[in-house]
């Protein structure tokens, strides 16, 4: 086969070679059919400050970062204000779709600053739980990546390679967490949805059944999970009689979605 980009010759399968996939941060971006088609262009330029000047009862402006994340993010690294980063990162992550637990069916927007705000970020040491919490989401970014890339037909050393990086970034961002017991479990279930796209699908639901318990709010969210990979191992039966231990009366989105995969309806 030929290379989509530069029609050298690639491995059987492959669209792309891997010299022409050196460097790309989010190789899912290549495929048209994942583009976000209702993000605002302006949060995909770095520089996206935007000057809202208008009437005013004076002639002295002060320039200040505003609303806009990529100038409130550069603001906080050049300033060097640490104890920002952490709000601001869950902030972001959080209205990005990353949420602190993994689902596995999150759908991130793929915007420059995503991976900015991961590039910068990641490397920094800040002490406390928010920080943790802030690097679990930055986990899951790496994580939902490792899934996406699978059924690209991409080349398969490059692939493999690009799929070690980001799992092993995954998980040294979800070892944060160790300090804090109850986002350490939290975390602990993120890898092991990871590790059921990584092919370990049947340790993966036995270790996140070990979590499950106790069956507090944060162990109603790790079944939801496991329900989620059960229903994706074609493990129907094992779903149903694992949503049944759910509390009477449970409620949400995804909950509805769950049950409604187990009794075949879509």
């Amino acid at each position: 086969m030929a290379c989509a980009s530069c029609g050298g010759e690639t491995k059987a399968g492959a669209l792309f070679c891997g010299r022409c996939l050196a460097g790309i941060k989010d190789p899912t971006a290549l495929l048209e059919r994942l583009i976000e088609p209702c993000a605002d262009s302006r949060w995909q330029k770095l520089e996206s400050a935007c000057m809202r000047i208008g009437p005013v009862s004076t002639s002295d402006l002060a320039m200040v970062p505003g609303p806009d994340r990529a100038v409130i993010f550069r603001a906080i690294l050049d300033r060097g204000v640490r104890s920002l980063l952490p709000g601001f990162v869950e902030e972001y992550l959080e209205g990005s779709g990353v949420g602190v637990h993994l689902f596995g069916d999150e759908l991130v927007p793929r915007r420059q600053l995503l991976w900015l705000v991961l590039d910068s970020a990641e490397g920094i040491e800040v002490e406390g739980e928010p920080w943790a919490r802030a690097s679990v989401r930055m986990g899951n970014v790496h994580a939902l990546l490792v899934k996406a890339v699978f059924p690209l037909s991409l080349d398969p050393e490059w692939l493999v390679e690009f799929i070690r990086l980001h799992s092993a970034s995954a998980t040294a961002l979800y070892a944060r967490a160790k300090p804090f017991p109850d986002l350490l479990r939290i975390a602990a279930s993120n890898i092991q949805v990871m590790n059921f796209y990584l092919g370990k699908r049947d340790s993966a639901i036995a270790e996140l059944d070990k979590l499950v318990t106790p069956l507090d709010e944060e162990g109603e969210r790790i079944l939801l999970k496991e329900i989620g990979l059960l229903l994706e191992a074609d493990r129907r039966q094992e779903a149903a009689v694992a949503l049944k231990r759910l509390p009477i009366g449970a409620k949400g989105f995804r909950l509805e979605r769950l049950r409604a995969r187990a009794e075949g309806k879509r």
